[in-house]
């Protein structure tokens, strides 16, 4: 699997928290958002090419795990509906990393989840490249980068980038990850956002067949461009497009009527990923309380929102 990098970047892997009294060490698992996310085509194996710049959150989940003595890798779940059995990416990222590092030792893992599921958020890749990251921590890094990037691919498309978890360009199915250059990262980092999150959620699935029977797909030269501008200087507001945007939209009346309306007062939003949540770039010394008001207004009271910025 081919990796592109920037060759003067120092890899700047995530590292476990030291172990409490009860043996546990911990690891965050950051949410991302798709400041742009360019679909091109579907590809011969199934999948789609993209291009896309894509942010790791200040907020996010919280994977704490500690040895076993058990004969099975068990996880544990603050959230009721989230899956605890093999579905879930962190017991088949143990399963992997297990396999590749030819490790027997079993886990028990705890998931403090709050990442909102099937938002578009990236918080199962996120967990399971985390358990990857975390395991290959305790074991004094039995795996380089790459490898961990190779397993990553195998658990989803969205998980090589959680591995690094820097602002990075990700093209092909997410398996080719640029991380962008320190200057550029500055530019990115501290950037504050809100992120709102309906009480729906919209399938991945359905949202790429969406894709495929609509044609909303953008040449490769269209996304680059954007990309181009922002190294040249444009701000980050010159990269906001999500394929995606138009065709769930269209289907989900509350998505579009939302950014609509806010894009109408001015400001700087976006859908994340193939939906359904979405965010409003803060302008520089403006707090998102008028914002999150704004989100409850739209979508009522109920609807999951919160302030926090691009690492």
């Amino acid at each position: 699997m081919a990796l592109h990098r920037i060759p003067s970047l120092n890899l700047n892997v995530q590292s476990l928290s030291q172990a409490n009294a009860q043996g546990w060490r911990s690891i965050d698992c950051p949410a991302k958002i798709n400041l742009m996310l360019s679909v091109h085509n579907k590809r011969e194996d199934g999948f789609h090419d993209l291009s896309s710049l894509v942010v790791p959150l200040q907020f996010g989940d919280r994977l704490a795990l500690r040895p076993s003595q058990a004969t099975i890798d068990t996880l544990e779940c603050d959230q009721p509906g989230v899956p605890t059995d093999e579905r879930n990416l962190v017991l088949r990222a143990a399963a992997l990393f297990r396999q590749a590092a030819r490790k027997q030792t079993r886990f028990v893992f705890r998931l403090e989840k709050r990442i909102p599921v099937a938002a578009g958020l990236g918080g199962g890749s996120s967990n399971g490249s985390a358990a990857l990251v975390a395991l290959n921590e305790w074991f004094q890094r039995p795996l380089r980068v790459d490898q961990l990037m190779t397993l990553a691919a195998k658990l989803g498309s969205d998980c090589p980038f959680f591995i690094e978890g820097a602002p990075a360009v990700v093209r092909g199915r997410g398996e080719h990850v640029e991380v962008l250059s320190p200057d550029l990262r500055s530019r990115l980092s501290g950037q504050k956002l809100v992120l709102a999150f309906p009480s729906f959620s919209v399938a991945t699935a359905w949202a790429y067949g969406q894709l495929v029977a609509q044609s909303h797909y953008e040449p490769v030269a269209l996304a680059q461009s954007r990309l181009d501008r922002f190294y040249g200087g444009e701000s980050v507001e010159s990269l906001l497009f999500n394929s995606f945007e138009a065709p769930v939209g269209a289907k989900h009346l509350a998505i579009s009527t939302f950014l609509e309306t806010l894009r109408a007062e001015g400001a700087n939003c976006l859908m994340s990923g193939s939906g359904s949540a979405c965010f409003i770039l803060l302008p520089g010394g403006i707090e998102g309380a008028r914002f999150l008001k704004r989100c409850r207004a739209c979508w009522g009271e109920e609807i999951f929102c919160v302030e926090t910025s691009i690492t």
